[in-house]
């Protein structure tokens, strides 16, 4: 059975971010994707302006920023809490800590277990 919704993947890792599109393509939602902020430095239009422009049409926002450079739980609580006060749930693959309204995978993430974070989310679970 297809899902259906929208999913908007975030991540500082392509082959990573691309894989998981086309994972979630594939099961029949509808994605958007996103490099996330590349560095701590760096500007994220939505932290920055605290609102983010590509999760207006999106269910659920799958989370991995990280995977490419140092783990920084800061700014993945920064960009948990933006996606959660638009009303999205986050899948997000981190080591610890489980988002509010989501869910914790860890890595490396494998595609059964995104899909079913996804469907579960998606399903108000």
């Amino acid at each position: 059975m297809a899902l259906r919704g929208t999913v908007l993947v975030v991540g500082d890792d392509a082959d990573v971010r691309e894989r998981m599109a086309w994972w979630l393509q594939d099961a029949g939602l509808e994605v958007l994707a996103c490099p996330g902020p590349a560095g701590p430095h760096a500007g994220c239009v939505g932290l920055r302006w605290s609102r983010c422009p590509l999760v207006d049409p999106v269910d659920v926002v799958v989370l991995d920023v990280g995977s490419a450079g140092p783990w920084d739980p800061g700014r993945l609580a920064a960009l948990v809490a933006l996606y959660s006060a638009g009303g999205r749930r986050v899948v997000a693959l981190c080591p610890e800590g489980a988002p509010a309204g989501g869910r914790r995978l860890g890595r490396p993430v494998r595609r059964g277990s995104l899909i079913e974070a996804v469907r579960d989310l998606l399903a108000g679970g």
